[in-house]
């Protein structure tokens, strides 16, 4: 890509202005940090960016290594584990279906389920669970604790099947409602195997075919896929996952077995262009065709919070919305913040997990960095 000097120096401000939290002693005392320091702090071998503006990818760098083994630069092509990143992605995919009378984001989900139904019990007599509540987490279901791990290659994959019965120790429980649907918030993996089961049951396709179909090929993301690690048979362009200490990760990438809700593969360039079809189709010329009212709609608080989203997490208000998508998982970290109406954004990715939310960590830290210098603060 290239960059003129203005561009060029807007990034090396961006890369010299990271700003540590107050909480972190070891670096307290000082205002900026360089990135370089930080993933030297963190233990971070790679970081990829894309930065988003005016409507376009105004920029995208990699930066350190795919492994930290030093042999693999990162570059912006690199593939990362976008961990529940993949509830954005999944989002549109839904709202696509919606736009093309496929589905109905209001209507009962087992009305369209045949090979597997959400129990009916007390809370959803009169209140069954919808798409609606399942994208904005608001369907009543309480993932068991300490459930939706990883995969562990010494045993069988599960299917997706077997997860909603609660057959596997991923998910010991079968998926029910536990309360009133609609009247709270509770953050559920179970509520995107939902539906994927749905998506999958409806149009007869892998989740991955139907994510190619619907989003990625729409919009020329050729980097991206809805996939377990160990499928990919050319690895030398995917990042490794690290651990908090920078050591590679057991299995070296982790495999979740339910994809709607944390199987996503992509890069941050391949992300940006999302957010930049998100910008477009509210602007009416989406290449995806979806609805600019169901764009507005995920863009939206849903039921009792105003926070929650489609598939998304807000903050501000109508045209100064700012849109988040978080993704945390092993040996992986995560962030996409952007400005839909105003068609800017920024999406970090790094191949390690810090051992706390991206507020303390270095991917909050860039995304903040790019929001002071491109002045979004003040959308």
């Amino acid at each position: 890509m290239f960059v003129d000097s203005d561009l060029e120096q807007r990034i090396k401000r961006i890369e010299c202005r990271l700003e540590p939290k107050a909480e972190d002693q070891v670096i307290s005392d000082v205002n900026w940090i360089h990135l370089n320091d930080r993933m030297t702090h963190f233990n971070i071998p790679g970081v990829s960016v894309a930065v988003i503006n005016g409507c376009e990818v105004d920029w995208a760098k990699g930066y350190g290594w795919l492994e930290n083994d030093g042999k693999n630069e990162v570059t912006p092509a690199s593939i990362f584990h976008a961990c529940s990143m993949s509830k954005f992605v999944t989002a549109m995919a839904v709202l696509k279906l919606v736009t093309d009378k496929v589905i109905d984001l209001d209507e009962p989900v087992n009305e369209k389920l045949s090979v597997w139904k959400i129990t009916q019990n007390e809370f959803t007599y009169n209140n069954p669970v919808t798409l609606r509540h399942l994208l904005s987490h608001h369907a009543g279901i309480i993932d068991p604790e300490n459930s939706f791990g990883i995969y562990l290659s010494d045993q069988p994959l599960p299917s997706l099947l077997q997860i909603l019965q609660g057959s596997t120790q991923y998910n010991p429980k079968p998926v029910q409602v536990s309360y009133k649907p609609a009247s709270k918030f509770e953050y559920s993996d179970a509520g995107f195997c939902v539906i994927e089961q749905l998506l999958i049951e409806i149009t007869g396709k892998s989740f991955d075919n139907l994510l190619q179909e619907l989003i990625f090929e729409p919009l020329g993301m050729k980097n991206s896929f809805f996939k377990h690690a160990f499928e990919f048979v050319d690895t030398d362009h995917i990042a490794v996952g690290h651990d908090k200490r920078g050591q590679v990760v057991e299995g070296r990438r982790a495999t979740y077995p339910y994809l709607a809700a944390a199987g996503l593969w992509s890069t941050p360039t391949d992300l940006g262009l999302l957010i930049i079809e998100l910008h477009r189709i509210l602007s009416g010329s989406g290449k995806t065709r979806i609805s600019k009212n169901l764009a507005k709609e995920l863009l939206t608080g849903q039921e009792c919070t105003e926070w929650a989203g489609l598939g998304v997490f807000l903050g501000g208000k109508g045209t100064r919305t700012r849109m988040n998508s978080l993704g945390w998982g092993i040996g992986f970290q995560c962030m996409l913040a952007a400005y839909p109406y105003q068609g800017s954004g920024v999406v970090v990715m790094t191949n390690s997990e810090p051992g706390f939310p991206q507020d303390k960590a270095l991917t909050g830290e860039f995304v903040q960095s790019v929001e002071r210098e491109y002045r979004w603060e003040t959308f």
